[in-house]
């Protein structure tokens, strides 16, 4: 058994503290953009030193994106460099109403990411046609749209 205060001192070396297991934790036909998209921040938000939330946010990646990033790894190389690091360990997130184009989805957020910065980022999906997952929204694309970014970009622009 490992003493208490050990534990707790991992935690704190990871930089988070454990949140319970996604409450979605796979891909399901019944599933909207949004229950999609709500599954992953969930996982992304309790990703811990282990990488388990980023497992789970893998499994909603569509199939053309799992062979560009090669398998969970690079998935996980993306989400923690540039923009995307705001994902992992964030405090809170805010899912607005998607749009919906036949088999395409658009899913705007806001995240409050570890360190109190707010970053917008816009998920994009695809609903599947070939099994193993026939008529499931799976992640395509997570676009990162800083508040910050379209600042110093209208700045530039005047």
């Amino acid at each position: 058994m490992v003493p208490a205060i050990l534990v707790v001192v991992l935690f704190i070396a990871c930089g988070t503290v454990p949140a319970p297991d996604a409450t979605i934790s796979e891909p399901d036909p019944n599933l909207n953009p949004v229950d999609v998209v709500e599954a992953q921040l969930e996982a992304l938000r309790a990703s811990g030193c282990e990488r388990h939330g980023i497992e789970i946010a893998y499994r909603f990646v569509s199939p053309a994106q799992r062979l560009a990033f090669g398998g969970v790894d690079g998935y996980a190389e993306l989400l923690e460099q540039g923009g995307h690091v705001g994902l992992l360990n964030h405090r809170e997130a805010e899912v607005f109403r998607p749009t919906v184009r036949s088999d395409l989805a658009i899913v705007p957020t806001t995240v409050v990411t570890a360190d109190g910065e707010r970053i917008d980022y816009v998920f994009v999906l695809t609903r599947e046609r070939e099994e193993p997952y026939e008529n499931m929204w799976l992640t395509d694309e997570i676009q990162v749209h800083s508040i910050d970014d379209r600042t110093s970009e209208q700045r530039n622009d005047e």
